[in-house]
């Protein structure tokens, strides 16, 4: 028998389990993915105490089965040695869990799969009846809803995995004994069931928060915006200010994993009657274990964020539904933080337990199709990135970050009227456009350079192509002028080799990092497309250095040769930053004149200031040399920089 399995072939397979003083007792499957552990819900049943609650996954994956450890107690061993990561087995290899020897067996008996056709017998066109994970190229976005670029596999409404039962046998097997479930495996007779868990009831934090006078906050604080997503029927509102609620949401999530295992994988798309299900159970169970809920608290918001949690991202859901969220920052289970306009902040939404992050985790893992230990890198389907971190590498719990592009983009006029910027200087910059000037865009946070790097090649000229490199795509609608790339770590050559491939006017990095530096440098050097670059720096001659920093990394050690191209090919440094209220800002603008032993330099054009709502410039009297090109081709710069 062949271990590795085409996709003409029948996908059932056999596990043979050996208990201690116990026959062997075999299992039959027809599906992708198979559970072992200690409780019902398990494919795989194991009773021994030794065994965790969910203790190994055995995964069918292009191919090739793969045996997953699920962080259990006491570990699997595959041939006697205990598994760190993921490893692919075969019908030869034993593996042990406890005191049970499992064998993988591909050599299913003769009366459980009718024969095979011949191809003549069949049309191409025949499906072939068997439910199948199909493997998904890196980076591939999946054309449905949802927030993750991976199907889950179907469930029915009530959590449970469908599985394709294989053909029964002509009778009954042995003993009488029938299936009493979907999943296809030999049932034990005479099984005991297992010992119902210890009714826990809830803590005092309800109690506690009640009497210190807490209640629920008003409709008006549980959302940033009236523009959050609604669109499928649920409520994505974060609860700002409603710590009540929140805490509600902990204690029945809390209780609900206590005597529950968690969903996994999740339903994908949600849909908003499966999350109302799931929460109307948990709230229900959270009732009938002396639980109650407060009076004033909301009690559908309640079983919408209870289930969201319970099958889906949880507080995840939220965040990456608010429009003025770009960045969410996981460091623990309460341990959420959140960039919002700009600035970074603790989550009012945390997740209830150590155990319910876990579990949200696991979730993203087995969507993302994450068979590496440590975690991994996913893309949401709006051009947002996912970098995960699991232990081992993660000490205590998993490490997550999210980047998700802005929903709201706005162009230059836009950004004058929230005060970004003047509007001598939007015109400052569309002159600096139009005559081919290159630009380091630059700030603390990189998103609030990379809005006006947006901004900038919103500007529509005539008979320009701008390709825009992004590891966070900002993807936006009615831009015939701009080819976006997506940069992906692995892939040669890159996107910003690919992109000055397709002899652009304008390339746009976004950001540009050691992975992109030289390929940037030597094909921009042999080519007249302008840049834009956009890095991170709290100041724009630290932009500058970072610069220089990034070359020298590369396969360049000529440092006055790198220089003096550095300085040929950057006209302009703009740097953003955000006054003490968060309000971004262009703060200066500086022009790069040359370089020498001791680095690039550049002199200021100019600086803007804030007085209340106002915004006001202050030319140096350094005029940059694009300016005079403009004015030979007949633009306007209307900013007197020779006005000290």
């Amino acid at each position: 028998m062949f271990d590795r399995i085409t996709r003409e072939q029948q996908s059932m397979f056999s596990i043979t389990v050996t208990g201690p003083g116990q026959q062997p007792e075999r299992y039959t499957f027809d599906q992708t993915e198979v559970s072992i552990g200690r409780v019902a819900g398990n494919d795989i049943v194991l009773k021994q105490s030794n065994i965790s609650k969910r203790h190994s996954r055995l995964v069918l994956k292009n191919g090739d089965f793969i045996l997953i450890d699920l962080k259990s107690t006491n570990g699997t061993l595959v041939n006697g040695r205990k598994i760190t990561a993921p490893q692919v087995v075969t019908s030869s290899d034993r593996f042990s869990i406890g005191d049970f020897a499992l064998q993988l067996e591909l050599d299913v008996a003769a009366d459980l799969i009718p024969p095979e056709p011949s191809s003549a017998e069949v049309p191409p066109s025949a499906p072939s009846g068997i439910e199948r994970l199909e493997p998904r190229a890196r980076g591939e976005r999946s054309d449905g809803p949802g927030l993750f670029p991976m199907d889950a596999v179907p469930r029915d409404g009530g959590g449970a995995a469908r599985r394709t039962a294989p053909p029964a046998p002509p009778g009954p097997p042995p003993g009488g004994a029938g299936r009493s479930s979907a999943r296809s495996r030999t049932e034990r007779t005479g099984a005991v069931p297992p010992a119902p868990e210890p009714r826990r009831k809830p803590t005092g934090e309800l109690e506690s928060l009640e009497s210190s006078g807490l209640r629920a906050a008003p409709s008006s604080l549980r959302g940033p915006s009236e523009v959050s997503r609604a669109t499928d029927g649920l409520s994505y509102l974060v609860p700002d200010g409603d710590d009540l609620l929140v805490a509600c949401v902990r204690e029945v999530i809390r209780l609900w994993l206590d005597t529950n295992e968690p969903e996994l994988p999740p339903l994908r798309p949600l849909r908003s009657e499966t999350v109302r299900d799931f929460g109307t159970r948990a709230l229900r169970h959270f009732e009938s274990h002396d639980g109650s809920v407060p009076d004033g608290i909301d009690r559908d918001r309640l079983i919408e964020l209870v289930g969201l949690e319970a099958i889906g991202m949880g507080p995840l859901e939220l965040y990456l539904s608010a429009p003025d969220v770009s960045e969410i920052h996981v460091n623990g289970w309460d341990g959420i933080l959140v960039r919002r306009s700009g600035r970074l902040e603790k989550a009012a939404m945390q997740f209830a337990s150590s155990r319910s992050w876990r579990a949200v985790a696991d979730r993203i893992r087995e969507l993302g199709q994450l068979v590496e230990p440590g975690g991994g890198t996913l893309r949401l389907q709006g051009g947002g990135r996912i970098d995960l971190v699991l232990p081992p590498i993660a000490v205590s719990e998993p490490v997550l970050s999210i980047q998700q592009p802005p929903m709201v983009v706005p162009d230059l006029d836009e950004l004058v009227a929230e005060g970004v910027l003047t509007s001598a200087l939007a015109a400052f910059f569309r002159s600096a456009l139009k005559t081919g000037a290159s630009m380091i865009l630059s700030s603390r946070n990189l998103p609030d350079a990379a809005t006006l790097l947006e901004a900038l090649i919103a500007e529509e000229l005539p008979n320009q192509r701008f390709i825009v490199v992004q590891e966070v795509t900002r993807l936006r609608e009615n831009q015939r002028h701009v080819v976006r790339l997506e940069q992906q770590t692995g892939i040669w050559p890159s996107a910003v080799s690919r992109g000055l491939g397709l002899q652009p006017t304008l390339l746009a990095v976004d950001p540009i990092s050691e992975s992109t530096m030289g390929d940037w440098l030597m094909g921009s050097a042999s080519r007249t497309a302008s840049s834009l670059l956009t890095i991170p720096a709290r100041t724009p001659a630290e932009a500058l250095s970072r610069i220089e920093i990034l070359a020298f990394e590369g396969q360049f050690r000529d440092g006055h040769a790198v220089r003096q191209q550095l300085a040929a090919m950057i006209d302009l440094v703009v740097f953003l930053a955000r006054d003490r209220e968060g309000r971004l800002m262009v703060t200066e603008v500086a022009e790069v004149t040359g370089a020498g032993p001791q680095g690039l330099h550049a002199a200021p054009v100019l600086s803007v200031s804030r007085d209340g709502d106002a915004l006001s410039h202050r030319a140096t009297g350094h005029v940059p040399r694009f300016v005079a090109q403009a004015r030979e081709a007949g633009l306007e710069v209307p900013i007197d920089l020779a006005n000290n």
